[in-house]
């Protein structure tokens, strides 16, 4: 009795000791910002920073597998995988993992690139409990059901379609293929129509069962959190799920490696019917673990990296010669890519004369140019990405795509795409409709842009507080109200 229970204690305290095997990254000051990491016994890492100042929190979970890891037979599983994680476990359905998020007004989506995939909640921090379970579950307990594979399917050959038809796209994974090849960095994220027409039920379940056990996985978290709270709750979540079992399971190493790019100068064309030339300038770029990155990225951001830019004041803001113009890197875990993209007009004659020219004394701007509305000014504008979406690491995310001169860019949460993957879209799908122009004689309801502002305390129409306000009394035309129109004339 008494040998059976010192092996039960020290197994419990060897147990202990691993759960308990926490380091502390970064201190923070005052607790803010401070970031700790500790390895469950299955090999599970959990990452948090606290941010007290916050009254929110981001709960995600990282997997080490992206389209990278495909075969040319599977190439798009990944990504086809991030999908069916949505479609339900054995404790929920598809409709009850979005409305367990949507009910407290959180935010959850996923985004696939070429060496990892995503899966995150984004909720008020009372409700991180609720993110965590749901979220855990998802990757642990999905069903994986043929009739889900067959409709998904529809819909990522939909998704393949979107991004033919969308030009600047289609430049990106031309440059990718030309740079590395037919090989799997070089392959798009999403697939071909063919690879996923291939794709069975038992493939992509093998793909998942292989690539999303604990070792392969990071949890990270950050916002108003405890770590001690978050790792107590990821915990029970994975072992409800006995994922957890084995003890003696170290986690699986960051990937490793370098490469050389052997290029030569080359020109690849893709010939579509479109108002626009979209152009990538393109070269070996630098391994995300390499020294010089931080050299690069400040040479990115002088040559493409935002309005100020050389790029974007010489050929947009002197020249006009571009609506979107920007430079970009892109880093992975043995090689990288540095790009510049430009869309432009497709390729003619033109004359000086014919070039725009800048305001200044007695000019006047070219009538009609949407930069000069401020609606149409490059700005960062933050979307809801849609579930399901996909962010392709060879190429910049989506919300920098905006900042950097697409300011019409609606979605990817994805990327990266993908992305941000992103060509960012609303969570309906479709891109962000910018607000309709005023017709003549029209006027702006309360909230609108240039409307009147909303009313407080009594109401104007004479409705007391709290009522719902009645339209504004119609304005008689009489001979006295048009007496300021005719001494206009």
């Amino acid at each position: 009795m008494t040998s059976r229970s010192s092996a039960t204690t020290a197994r419990t305290s060897s147990e202990g000791r691993a759960v308990a095997r926490t380091q502390t990254l970064l201190k923070g000051t005052g607790g803010i910002g401070t970031v700790r990491r500790t390895v469950l016994p299955g090999g599970l890492r959990i990452v948090t920073e606290t941010l007290p100042s916050v009254r929110s929190a981001t709960f995600g979970i990282w997997a080490n597998v992206g389209s990278r890891d495909e075969t040319p037979t599977l190439n798009g599983a990944t990504h086809y995988l991030e999908h069916l994680l949505f479609k339900g476990t054995a404790q929920r359905t598809a409709l009850d993992i979005s409305a367990a998020i949507d009910a407290v007004g959180g935010e959850m989506n996923a985004f696939t690139a070429k060496e990892y995939t995503c899966y995150y909640a984004r909720v008020l921090d009372t409700d991180l409990p609720l993110a965590i379970d749901v979220v855990c579950d998802m990757l642990t307990g999905s069903l994986i059901a043929p009739e889900d594979v067959d409709a998904e399917r529809g819909v990522i050959l939909e998704e393949i379609a979107m991004t033919e038809d969308d030009p600047g796209d289609c430049v990106h994974d031309l440059f990718a293929h030309t740079m590395l090849g037919d090989t799997p960095l070089g392959r798009p994220v999403l697939g071909t129509v063919d690879t996923i027409n291939a794709l069975n039920r038992g493939q992509i379940a093998r793909f998942y069962k292989k690539h999303y056990d604990p070792t392969h996985l990071v949890v990270a978290a950050a916002g108003n959190v405890d770590h001690a709270t978050v790792v107590r709750q990821v915990r029970k979540a994975f072992e409800k799920a006995y994922a957890l079992s084995r003890h003696d399971a170290v986690p699986m190493a960051p990937r490793e490696g370098s490469r050389t790019l052997r290029t030569v100068s080359k020109v690849e064309l893709l010939n579509r019917k479109t108002e626009q030339a979209h152009v990538v300038l393109g070269m070996p770029g630098l391994a995300r673990t390499d020294e010089r990155r931080w050299a690069l990225g400040v040479l990115n951001t002088a040559l493409g990296g935002g309005m100020s830019s050389r790029l974007f004041q010489e050929v947009r803001e002197k020249r006009g010669l571009a609506y979107s113009v920007y430079s970009y890197t892109s880093g992975f875990a043995d090689c990288g890519l540095f790009g510049v993209y430009a869309g432009c007009p497709q390729p003619g004659p033109r004359r000086p004369e014919d070039l725009p020219r800048r305001a200044g004394p007695g000019r006047h701007p070219r009538p009609g140019r949407r930069r000069d509305h401020p609606r149409h000014r490059p700005a960062l504008r933050l979307h809801r990405p849609r579930p399901g979406g996909h962010r392709r690491a060879d190429e910049p995310d989506r919300q920098e795509r905006a900042v950097l001169g697409r300011a019409d860019v609606g979605r990817r949460h994805a990327g990266p795409y993908r992305g941000g993957h992103s060509r960012r879209r609303t969570a309906g799908g479709g891109r962000t409709p910018h607000p309709p122009p005023l017709a003549l004689g029209h006027r702006p309801a309360q909230g609108q842009a240039g409307g009147p502002p909303p009313r407080s305390g009594l109401l104007g129409n004479g409705s007391r507080i709290g009522a719902a306000p009645g339209p504004d009394p119609p304005v008689p035309l009489t001979s006295q109200a048009l007496a300021p129109l005719k001494e206009s004339r």
